[in-house]
């Protein structure tokens, strides 16, 4: 049986030649477009190329001295042999030149320079079948064989099989009287807690546009000294642990470094190169680097005050307290909603840092003049708010009295209205603020919130830090009469932000800390260590 056999020779640039070849049981002959000039030579290479291809072998001729090789190998011998079209015989070690060729079974001679035959394929494709078959069988037409008509005439019903299988349901409509989620309630007029009268709202993320200016103008606070009051300071350097600058630096590594967490950290901008995308940083989130921070600190101060019998346990430690305070301020309703990240209670108040003396001396001293702005300014005005007294500690607790409050200063979550960097000013009166909010709720608590003119003075340390600049600030609450510019007023004392350490972080793939500062911890030693002189 004699097939047609198309055989596809590939080359370098897809260069295709095809073979018109008739294969038979017995022999192999040719077709070639001109037949003459073919000598015995020519017609022994070309039975060797189609024996290869009828045994399904390859042959890659790359170059003139596998041509001639492979030709030795198919004759026995043919040094000296000239093929029809070469100006030059066929040896091993010459060249071979195609574009010399001229050999009229081929149109180029190209084929020869890098030539395979590939495995013949005698394959059809079923897919194609299968889709023209489906192409022509999709629509069959039902035969009409009669039998639905004999059917009825014997008085037999015929019913449709669908009509049998399918479950028949009465589909019954519900109503869906309340949603599975409730729908959050629109702040307008409707609202539950909706009032005509507008509330200045003072949340963890606002600062003054004025700063501490503003801050003492709206909680009529004033100072009286430059630094901490002098008890304080006598206290610094007081109590010291073994090895402890190489305990506090290990809690700075283990919270700006070590920890295990690895988030996407918020994009980096350059006020010079807005467009500018720097490429994003993974590390500690502010927020829980803050959070470690302090609260190792603390457990060092833990540590240093436990040399006293009942140090320790005349304390308590509450974190993430929240102080909800409602005040008056020239006809103003003003209610500040603060966080105090980590709260000191003690058994007995602190004592008053100021006498009646030099609280009385405060009437002389002038608040800051805001003109022309107000001191509401950078508030948020809320129609939708709820009037609440929350301090953390319950009354009746065996720790009722705030000793030192710590803030934390996030600088992704503390923002600006006027999208404005925050400044140093407004990071100084936050520090007011949340002090401020601590001492007025604890003072609504213990004396009653209507109280005004304290009976006794409300004492509070505070600090603030972003986790690596320290505020140490300390409040003496004496009045909650806020109206006007005269009479007592409060007393603020404070220092300027001080480093702790100027750079911790991995450099050349080792943790680094540079620029310790000693300071820093033994400022924070004396603030938890002062009221429990007696006990150590």
């Amino acid at each position: 049986m004699e097939a047609s056999l198309y055989h596809k020779i590939c080359t370098r640039k897809s260069f295709r030649v095809q073979l018109d070849t008739h294969i038979s049981q017995n022999s192999v002959s040719f077709t070639t477009p001109a037949e003459n000039g073919l000598n015995k030579t020519t017609i022994i290479i070309f039975d060797y190329f189609v024996e290869a291809v009828r045994e399904r072998r390859s042959v890659e001729l790359s170059s003139s001295r596998r041509l001639a090789s492979t030709i030795k190998s198919a004759t026995g011998t043919l040094r000296g042999t000239k093929l029809p079209g070469l100006k030059h015989e066929i040896n091993e070690n010459s060249g071979f030149d195609c574009s010399k060729c001229k050999i009229c079974l081929f149109a180029d001679c190209k084929i020869f320079h890098k030539m395979r035959l590939t495995t013949v394929l005698c394959k059809q494709h079923i897919g194609r079948m299968f889709k023209r078959h489906w192409r022509l069988q999709r629509k069959r037409v039902p035969i009409v064989t009669g039998a639905e008509s004999a059917m009825e005439a014997r008085g037999i019903p015929v019913c449709d099989a669908t009509d049998i299988i399918e479950e028949k349901r009465e589909f019954v409509p519900v109503e869906v009287v309340e949603h599975l989620v409730p729908r959050p309630v629109p702040r307008d007029h409707t609202h539950p807690f909706y009032h005509k009268r507008i509330c200045h709202m003072y949340r963890d993320h606002n600062v003054l546009l004025k700063g501490l200016d503003q801050g003492k103008a709206l909680t009529k606070t004033v100072e009286v000294k430059t630094g901490l009051p002098m008890e304080i300071e006598n206290l610094v350097g007081a109590q010291h642990l073994p090895d402890q600058d190489m305990l506090v630096q290990r809690c700075i590594m283990k919270s700006h470094v070590f920890d295990a967490m690895q988030v996407k950290l918020p994009k980096i901008r350059d006020p010079q190169r807005p467009a500018w995308n720097f490429p994003r940083v993974y590390g500690i989130t502010d927020k829980r680097r803050n959070v470690l921070l302090s609260s190792k600190l603390i457990q060092l101060c833990e540590f240093a005050c436990a040399n006293g019998t009942n140090a320790v346990s005349s304390r308590a430690l509450v974190q993430d307290g929240t102080v909800f305070v409602p005040l008056e301020k020239d006809g103003d309703l003003i209610q500040l909603e603060l966080t105090a990240d980590f709260l000191l209670n003690s058994a007995t108040p602190l004592p008053a840092f100021a006498d009646t003396d030099q609280v009385q001396k405060t009437r002389d001293i002038p608040l800051p003049d805001l003109y022309p702005i107000k001191h509401t300014i950078t508030l948020e005005k809320e129609n939708v708010y709820e009037i609440k007294h929350v301090f953390p500690v319950l009354q009746g607790s065996r720790f009722p009295h705030i000793h030192t409050a710590v803030f934390h200063y996030n600088e992704t979550e503390v923002k600006n209205i006027y999208e404005t960097p925050v400044t140093e000013e407004q990071v100084l009166g936050r520090t007011l603020l949340k002090a401020f909010a601590v001492a007025a709720a604890h003072a609504q608590q213990r004396f009653g919130v209507d109280v005004k003119d304290l009976p006794e003075p409300v004492t509070l340390q505070c600090v603030q830090t972003d986790g690596r600049l320290f505020h140490f600030a300390v409040l003496q609450l004496n009045t909650l009469d806020l109206d006007g510019v005269e009479g007592k007023k409060n007393i603020f004392w404070m220092l300027p932000r001080i480093p702790l350490f100027s750079s911790c972080m991995y450099m050349k793939g080792k943790p680094v800390l540079e620029g310790y500062n000693r300071e820093v911890f033994s400022r924070l030693l004396a603030f938890c260590s002062n009221g429990l002189q007696s006990h150590l």
